[in-house]
């Protein structure tokens, strides 16, 4: 009968939603030397914003994944930024697309090291930013950023943030800024 075949339809298109909603989601692989490492489909699905504030050494033993969602998640979009996803295989160094209130885009790369990070990785993220068209960058490392790295970004449309200016953030932008 008419209703069982309109009940049918929608079935199969709630179905295929369903599908294709997840498989955006399933894309999200990290690779390394050519074998897969991690499927890190459940960080993408936390929007808004769910973690709590989290400490410089908790933060230093995350997935990498993770942290970059938690970047995203805490930081990022409690600052107002509309925070876009990018696939995370071969992204060309970029883990998170920003876009401010006016359109101008910015990107933000995450290094989840317990170390310090130096100035190839600074101008990397540099090249990476020019080569976009972004207005600007932003580094964002559970660790450390060595003096030459902030010295060679200092006059570059470049923010550095460390892990202890990351847990600093975390704590203070949910008290004023929480959606």
């Amino acid at each position: 009968d008419n209703q069982t075949l309109w009940q049918s339809i929608l079935c199969v298109l709630l179905g295929v939603y369903v599908v294709l909603g997840w498989r955006r989601h399933t894309i999200h692989w990290h690779t390394r030397f050519g074998w897969l490492q991690k499927l890190n489909w459940i960080s993408r699905l936390r929007r808004p914003p769910k973690w709590r504030p989290l400490t410089q050494a908790e933060m230093s033993v995350m997935d990498p994944g993770d942290f970059e969602a938690y970047v995203a998640d805490h930081i990022f979009a409690l600052m107002g930024y509309k925070v876009l996803d990018t696939p995370n295989v071969k992204d060309g160094g970029i883990d998170i697309l920003l876009e401010d209130q006016y359109g101008a885009q910015s990107i933000v790369q995450c290094k989840r090291y317990s170390s310090t990070v130096g100035t190839p990785v600074v101008r990397d993220l540099y090249g990476t930013m020019i080569h976009s068209g972004a207005v600007s960058g932003y580094l964002v490392t559970s660790g450390r950023i060595s003096s030459d790295a902030r010295a060679w970004a200092s006059n570059k449309p470049i923010e550095l943030i460390d892990g202890a200016e990351v847990e600093r953030l975390a704590g203070e932008l949910p008290k004023h800024q929480r959606m």
